[in-house]
């Protein structure tokens, strides 16, 4: 019995990326490279057009919205999505800030009385209970864009399909 190669399937660029129409302010991508199409999606608010039903990410514009998904009334919701996402194949959760102004934001939430540690045990509890990595940007326009670019594109070169 043979082992037979498995066919690289060539890709033209670009690459039609959706996003959550419910998405304010989505990524600046390589627009040679990316087309982003706004759609309604079920879970997250990225994904590769064809690759809707394995790939997933997740993007929350600063620690601030993480916080009020956990924080506020939204926590068993948040849960209820964070268990939807595990089930990806591949599922990425972006944050774009720095873990170095925990502290800060959450003394700018008058109602969330949660200190740094406890969001770090949110954090790990996505990481290690839910399997998805967590990755910070930070603030740069430049470092965000970069991250998302080849996020996607690794993720095209491995051929999910």
């Amino acid at each position: 019995m043979y082992l037979q190669r498995k066919k690289k399937v060539k890709r033209a660029w670009p690459v039609t990326i959706y996003y959550d129409d419910r998405e304010k302010h989505p990524f600046e991508l390589d627009e040679h490279k990316f087309r982003l199409v706004k759609k309604r999606l079920k879970t997250g608010d990225y994904t590769i057009k064809g690759f809707e039903d394995i790939l997933c990410i997740e993007k929350k514009n600063g620690i601030k919205e993480v916080l009020i998904n956990i924080c506020r009334g939204d926590r068993v919701r948040f849960k209820k999505f964070l268990e939807r996402m595990s089930k990806f194949k591949y599922k990425y959760f972006i944050i774009e800030d720095s873990p170095d102004r925990i502290a800060a934001v959450l003394r700018s939430i008058p109602d969330c009385r949660m200190a740094p540690r406890t969001f770090y045990l949110w954090i790990a509890m996505i990481v290690v209970d839910y399997g998805i990595p967590v990755i910070f940007t930070g603030h740069k326009p430049s470092v965000r864009k970069a991250m998302a670019d080849e996020i996607f594109t690794k993720i095209i070169e491995k051929d999910l399909k």
